[in-house]
């Protein structure tokens, strides 16, 4: 089967075309993904990159959650953070997307609630007179 360039080079590359390896020998799935899935003293990086199932996770775009599975730009574009950090799980869906209209719908409105709780309570708060 032949992979289109946005295919192969798009997107997260975690686990599909890198992974970072610290300075003890500690294998992460990118530099801000800081999830150990293995380490270089003990293993091979082939073995490591081979048989880790988050990388292996990481690879199935086929396996994405909700609007992503069906997303146009799915190979282009997909963080895998958000939907990892939020949902425990890094084939979610990413709800900062602004092509998922209902989850980015559902987060403007919650960072709305938010803002008038915050302006409720700092509106009560005194404030020192500017000198």
């Amino acid at each position: 089967m032949m992979l289109t360039i946005a295919e192969f080079i798009g997107g997260y590359g975690a686990g599909r075309i890198y992974a970072a390896i610290l300075p003890g020998g500690v294998v992460t799935p990118c530099e801000f993904l800081l999830i150990p899935v293995g380490n270089v003293k003990e293993r091979s990086c082939e073995v490591v990159w081979s048989r880790s199932p988050l990388l292996n996770t990481l690879r199935g775009k086929d396996s994405l959650k909700g609007f992503c599975h069906r997303c146009l730009y799915r190979n282009v574009w997909r963080l895998v953070g958000r939907g990892l950090g939020l949902f425990g799980a890094p084939l979610e869906v990413d709800p900062g997307c602004v092509y998922n209209y209902n989850a980015w719908r559902s987060l403007k409105e919650f960072a709305g609630v938010r803002e008038k709780e915050a302006e409720a309570h700092t509106s009560s708060l005194k404030v020192a007179p500017a000198a």
